[in-house]
């Protein structure tokens, strides 16, 4: 039986919201033996339930990305807890 190995990854840096899209910014002092994702050149967008929406849909917020200079961050979705 294959047991996946679970490997966690850490960055810092700071963000910026424009036109409903959240950009990511990683200066070089970000970067050290314990942050080591580089976030620079990422954007993600922000998904919740619209507040005019008065249906029973169930809407998990969440933090979904969609560009990055890292290969695996794009379609990768954060459900917030």
């Amino acid at each position: 039986m294959f047991v996946p190995i679970i490997v966690n990854r850490y960055g810092k840096g700071n963000w910026i919201v424009s036109d409903l899209l959240i950009s990511f910014v990683t200066k070089e002092e970000d970067i050290d033996q314990k942050h080591q994702l580089n976030f620079t050149n990422t954007t993600a967008r922000f998904i919740t339930k619209h507040h005019r929406d008065i249906s029973d849909k169930v809407v998990h917020n969440r933090l979904l990305f969609f560009e990055s200079d890292i290969d695996w961050i794009p379609k990768v979705e954060m459900f917030k807890q």
